[in-house]
Protein backbone atom coordinates (compact mmCIF):
# COMPACT_ATOMS: atom_id res chain seq x y z
CA UNK A 1 0.00 0.00 0.00
CA UNK A 2 2.46 2.40 0.87
CA UNK A 3 4.58 1.69 -2.63
CA UNK A 4 1.44 1.87 -4.24
CA UNK A 5 1.29 5.78 -3.02
CA UNK A 6 4.51 6.85 -3.53
CA UNK A 7 4.04 5.52 -7.11
CA UNK A 8 1.40 7.79 -7.52
CA UNK A 9 2.50 10.83 -6.18
CA UNK A 10 5.25 12.29 -8.45
CA UNK A 11 7.73 14.31 -6.72
CA UNK A 12 11.35 16.91 -7.98
CA UNK A 13 14.29 15.02 -7.65
CA UNK A 14 16.15 16.96 -4.75
CA UNK A 15 19.50 15.92 -6.62
CA UNK A 16 18.50 16.36 -10.45
CA UNK A 17 15.25 18.37 -10.84
CA UNK A 18 14.08 15.35 -12.29
CA UNK A 19 10.21 14.74 -12.16
CA UNK A 20 8.98 10.91 -11.42
CA UNK A 21 7.35 8.36 -8.83
CA UNK A 22 8.89 5.61 -6.96
CA UNK A 23 11.23 5.27 -4.24
CA UNK A 24 14.25 6.14 -6.73
CA UNK A 25 14.97 8.82 -9.32
CA UNK A 26 14.89 7.21 -12.74
CA UNK A 27 17.49 9.31 -14.09
CA UNK A 28 20.29 9.53 -11.19
CA UNK A 29 19.25 6.95 -9.40
CA UNK A 30 18.84 8.72 -5.87
CA UNK A 31 16.33 8.28 -2.69
CA UNK A 32 13.49 10.51 -4.29
CA UNK A 33 12.14 12.45 -1.14
CA UNK A 34 8.90 14.41 -0.39
CA UNK A 35 8.86 17.47 1.54
CA UNK A 36 6.70 16.86 4.68
CA UNK A 37 4.27 19.68 5.93
CA UNK A 38 5.68 21.68 8.51
CA UNK A 39 4.86 24.45 10.49
CA UNK A 40 7.58 26.66 8.02
CA UNK A 41 6.07 25.25 5.28
CA UNK A 42 2.39 26.43 6.67
CA UNK A 43 3.64 30.07 7.39
CA UNK A 44 5.44 30.79 4.45
CA UNK A 45 1.87 29.69 2.24
CA UNK A 46 0.09 31.62 4.61
CA UNK A 47 2.78 35.08 4.19
CA UNK A 48 2.83 34.59 0.47
CA UNK A 49 -1.11 34.25 0.28
CA UNK A 50 -1.40 37.41 1.88
CA UNK A 51 1.24 39.35 0.12
CA UNK A 52 -0.33 38.44 -3.28
CA UNK A 53 -3.33 39.73 -2.22
CA UNK A 54 -2.07 42.88 -0.60
CA UNK A 55 -0.17 43.29 -4.07
CA UNK A 56 -3.65 42.83 -5.93
CA UNK A 57 -4.97 45.16 -3.55
CA UNK A 58 -2.71 47.77 -3.44
CA UNK A 59 -2.30 47.94 -7.25
CA UNK A 60 -5.93 47.98 -7.85
CA UNK A 61 -6.56 50.69 -5.04
CA UNK A 62 -3.84 52.64 -7.05
CA UNK A 63 -5.42 52.31 -10.52
CA UNK A 64 -9.18 52.96 -8.88
CA UNK A 65 -7.86 56.75 -7.44
CA UNK A 66 -5.69 57.84 -10.55
CA UNK A 67 -8.74 56.95 -12.97
CA UNK A 68 -11.42 54.95 -11.90
CA UNK A 69 -13.72 54.48 -14.96
CA UNK A 70 -10.80 54.01 -17.00
CA UNK A 71 -9.59 51.36 -14.99
CA UNK A 72 -12.99 49.42 -14.80
CA UNK A 73 -13.15 49.22 -18.95
CA UNK A 74 -9.81 48.22 -18.76
CA UNK A 75 -10.41 45.06 -16.96
CA UNK A 76 -13.39 44.44 -18.55
CA UNK A 77 -11.84 43.99 -21.60
CA UNK A 78 -9.16 41.92 -20.02
CA UNK A 79 -6.84 43.27 -18.06
CA UNK A 80 -7.10 41.33 -14.78
CA UNK A 81 -4.16 39.48 -13.80
CA UNK A 82 -2.55 42.03 -11.13
CA UNK A 83 -5.93 43.43 -9.52
CA UNK A 84 -8.67 42.24 -6.79
CA UNK A 85 -11.40 40.65 -8.35
CA UNK A 86 -14.18 43.03 -7.73
CA UNK A 87 -15.87 41.52 -4.68
CA UNK A 88 -12.88 40.55 -3.00
CA UNK A 89 -11.62 44.84 -3.34
CA UNK A 90 -15.04 45.60 -1.93
CA UNK A 91 -14.99 43.09 0.78
CA UNK A 92 -12.10 43.87 1.64
CA UNK A 93 -12.30 47.96 2.06
CA UNK A 94 -16.04 46.50 4.31
CA UNK A 95 -13.99 44.36 6.88
CA UNK A 96 -11.40 47.92 7.48
CA UNK A 97 -14.15 49.90 7.36
CA UNK A 98 -16.28 48.02 9.79
CA UNK A 99 -12.77 47.12 12.21
CA UNK A 100 -12.17 50.98 12.18
CA UNK A 101 -15.59 51.32 13.12
CA UNK A 102 -16.17 48.90 15.86
CA UNK A 103 -12.48 48.69 17.02
CA UNK A 104 -12.61 52.93 18.01
CA UNK A 105 -16.03 52.72 19.00
CA UNK A 106 -17.36 55.34 16.69
CA UNK A 107 -20.92 53.94 16.30
CA UNK A 108 -21.11 55.30 20.42
CA UNK A 109 -20.55 58.85 18.68
CA UNK A 110 -22.83 58.25 16.19
CA UNK A 111 -25.63 57.54 18.01
CA UNK A 112 -24.46 60.16 20.45
CA UNK A 113 -25.39 62.73 17.41
CA UNK A 114 -28.51 61.20 16.61
CA UNK A 115 -29.78 61.02 19.77
CA UNK A 116 -29.19 64.75 20.16
CA UNK A 117 -31.87 64.71 17.22
CA UNK A 118 -34.81 63.27 18.60
CA UNK A 119 -36.42 67.01 19.18
CA UNK A 120 -36.40 67.32 15.71
CA UNK A 121 -37.17 63.85 14.25
CA UNK A 122 -39.50 60.62 14.62
CA UNK A 123 -38.01 58.19 17.17
CA UNK A 124 -38.19 55.92 13.68
CA UNK A 125 -36.10 57.80 11.43
CA UNK A 126 -33.60 57.77 14.27
CA UNK A 127 -33.82 54.11 14.50
CA UNK A 128 -33.45 54.30 10.54
CA UNK A 129 -30.41 56.19 10.67
CA UNK A 130 -28.71 54.24 13.38
CA UNK A 131 -29.18 51.69 10.81
CA UNK A 132 -27.86 53.44 8.16
CA UNK A 133 -24.47 53.88 10.14
CA UNK A 134 -24.08 50.93 11.69
CA UNK A 135 -25.20 48.42 8.74
CA UNK A 136 -24.91 50.56 5.62
CA UNK A 137 -21.91 48.85 3.89
CA UNK A 138 -23.76 45.54 4.03
CA UNK A 139 -26.80 47.31 2.65
CA UNK A 140 -24.59 48.36 -0.61
CA UNK A 141 -25.00 45.18 -1.65
CA UNK A 142 -28.22 45.19 -1.97
CA UNK A 143 -27.82 48.17 -4.91
CA UNK A 144 -25.40 45.81 -7.16
CA UNK A 145 -28.45 44.26 -8.55
CA UNK A 146 -30.67 46.82 -8.51
CA UNK A 147 -28.10 49.14 -10.74
CA UNK A 148 -27.77 46.75 -13.10
CA UNK A 149 -31.89 46.60 -13.32
CA UNK A 150 -32.18 49.75 -13.67
CA UNK A 151 -29.24 49.89 -16.12
CA UNK A 152 -30.46 47.50 -18.18
CA UNK A 153 -34.07 49.49 -18.70
CA UNK A 154 -31.86 53.34 -19.00
CA UNK A 155 -29.51 52.28 -21.41
CA UNK A 156 -30.50 49.58 -23.74
CA UNK A 157 -28.37 49.91 -25.87
CA UNK A 158 -25.23 49.66 -23.65
CA UNK A 159 -22.26 47.19 -24.98
CA UNK A 160 -21.87 46.35 -21.51
CA UNK A 161 -23.74 42.93 -19.97
CA UNK A 162 -25.01 42.39 -16.64
CA UNK A 163 -21.98 41.10 -15.19
CA UNK A 164 -19.95 43.95 -16.77
CA UNK A 165 -22.45 46.43 -15.24
CA UNK A 166 -22.08 44.87 -11.41
CA UNK A 167 -18.21 44.86 -11.95
CA UNK A 168 -18.67 48.66 -12.62
CA UNK A 169 -20.64 49.33 -9.71
CA UNK A 170 -19.17 46.79 -7.18
CA UNK A 171 -15.56 48.42 -8.15
CA UNK A 172 -17.48 51.74 -7.42
CA UNK A 173 -18.83 50.79 -4.18
CA UNK A 174 -15.02 49.33 -3.73
CA UNK A 175 -13.73 53.36 -4.23
CA UNK A 176 -16.31 55.11 -2.04
CA UNK A 177 -15.94 52.69 0.89
CA UNK A 178 -11.97 53.95 0.38
CA UNK A 179 -12.85 57.57 0.94
CA UNK A 180 -15.34 56.37 3.69
CA UNK A 181 -12.23 54.38 5.39
CA UNK A 182 -10.51 58.12 4.99
CA UNK A 183 -13.75 59.80 6.68
CA UNK A 184 -13.59 57.15 9.98
CA UNK A 185 -9.88 58.00 10.02
CA UNK A 186 -10.31 61.20 10.52
CA UNK A 187 -13.11 60.91 12.36
CA UNK A 188 -10.94 58.92 15.63
CA UNK A 189 -8.93 62.19 15.81
CA UNK A 190 -11.94 64.29 15.89
CA UNK A 191 -14.90 63.17 16.28
CA UNK A 192 -17.53 65.57 15.32
CA UNK A 193 -16.31 65.06 11.72
CA UNK A 194 -18.44 62.01 11.73
CA UNK A 195 -21.71 64.01 11.11
CA UNK A 196 -19.75 65.67 8.53
CA UNK A 197 -18.73 62.37 7.04
CA UNK A 198 -21.94 61.18 6.55
CA UNK A 199 -23.21 64.31 4.40
CA UNK A 200 -19.69 63.70 2.26
CA UNK A 201 -20.75 59.82 1.52
CA UNK A 202 -24.37 61.19 0.19
CA UNK A 203 -22.66 63.50 -1.81
CA UNK A 204 -20.06 61.12 -3.15
CA UNK A 205 -22.73 58.17 -3.86
CA UNK A 206 -24.81 60.46 -6.29
CA UNK A 207 -20.76 61.40 -7.81
CA UNK A 208 -20.08 57.68 -8.60
CA UNK A 209 -23.33 57.12 -10.17
CA UNK A 210 -22.85 60.15 -12.17
CA UNK A 211 -19.79 59.34 -13.09
CA UNK A 212 -20.64 55.85 -13.82
CA UNK A 213 -23.19 57.30 -16.76
CA UNK A 214 -21.36 60.08 -17.88
CA UNK A 215 -18.40 58.14 -18.59
CA UNK A 216 -19.08 54.58 -18.13
CA UNK A 217 -21.83 54.59 -20.60
CA UNK A 218 -20.82 57.31 -21.97
CA UNK A 219 -24.14 60.03 -21.74
CA UNK A 220 -24.13 63.45 -22.39
CA UNK A 221 -23.92 65.53 -19.50
CA UNK A 222 -27.74 66.05 -19.55
CA UNK A 223 -28.60 62.50 -20.35
CA UNK A 224 -26.20 61.87 -17.42
CA UNK A 225 -27.68 63.94 -15.07
CA UNK A 226 -31.29 62.80 -15.36
CA UNK A 227 -30.75 58.90 -15.48
CA UNK A 228 -28.56 59.41 -12.28
CA UNK A 229 -31.49 61.30 -10.51
CA UNK A 230 -33.52 58.12 -11.85
CA UNK A 231 -31.02 55.93 -10.23
CA UNK A 232 -30.44 57.86 -6.90
CA UNK A 233 -34.46 57.77 -6.51
CA UNK A 234 -35.03 54.32 -7.18
CA UNK A 235 -32.34 52.97 -5.11
CA UNK A 236 -33.26 55.51 -2.26
CA UNK A 237 -36.98 54.28 -2.45
CA UNK A 238 -36.23 50.77 -2.68
CA UNK A 239 -33.72 51.01 0.23
CA UNK A 240 -36.04 52.41 2.07
CA UNK A 241 -38.50 50.11 2.02
CA UNK A 242 -35.49 47.16 2.91
CA UNK A 243 -34.89 48.88 6.17
CA UNK A 244 -38.04 49.68 7.14
CA UNK A 245 -38.56 46.02 6.62
CA UNK A 246 -35.43 45.52 8.58
CA UNK A 247 -36.19 48.05 10.95
CA UNK A 248 -39.49 46.19 11.74
CA UNK A 249 -38.24 42.70 12.50
CA UNK A 250 -35.75 44.56 14.81
CA UNK A 251 -38.63 46.11 16.53
CA UNK A 252 -40.39 42.88 16.99
CA UNK A 253 -36.96 41.17 18.26
CA UNK A 254 -36.62 43.61 20.97
CA UNK A 255 -40.33 43.24 21.97
CA UNK A 256 -39.95 39.66 22.62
Amino acid sequence: MLHHSLEINEVACQNCGYVDSGVYCSECGKVLKKNRISIRVILMSVINAISGVESKYSETTKAMLKNPIAFIKDYIYGNRDKYCLPFKFYLFNVGINLFIYTYFDLGSFNAQSLADDDALKFQSEVMFDQIISNYGNLFLLFIIPLFVMICSILFPKSQYNSAEKATAITYMLGFLLLFEILINLVSVAYNPFLILGRQLVRILEVGIIFLLSYKFFNQSIFKAIWKTTIIILTIIFSMKILLMGFMEILIMICKE
